[in-house]
């Protein structure tokens, strides 16, 4: 076993960072995307997720970065659930052009 967090076999399919997961509650809206090629040596992830807030916001959970790494994590706060889930869609989409999948 790796003794280095940022490449321990618990990360390998989707990294997470430690700070987000501590943050992290369940829900159904989740989106992952991956962008796998080896003839680049390329393995990159992103995962958006809509998570709600103490104050009745709803902030849209943003992680991207190498697989088998920690990543890194965003939070955009937006006032109603149906503004996060439009702004979600809007970020995958964009990402799926760039050739995640």
């Amino acid at each position: 076993m790796n003794r280095f967090a940022a490449t321990d076999s618990s990360f390998s399919l989707v990294g997470r960072s430690r700070l987000c997961q501590l943050f992290r509650m369940d829900t159904p809206s989740e989106i992952v995307l991956t962008s796998i090629d080896p003839s680049r040596n390329r393995a990159r992830f992103y995962v958006l997720s809509i998570q709600p807030t103490l104050f009745g916001e709803h902030a849209l959970m943003r992680q991207w970065g190498r697989i088998g790494t920690l990543g890194r994590c965003r939070l955009d706060l937006h006032a109603t659930a149906e503004a996060a889930r439009q702004a979600m869609n809007r970020l995958a989409a964009a990402k799926r052009r760039r050739g995640y999948e």
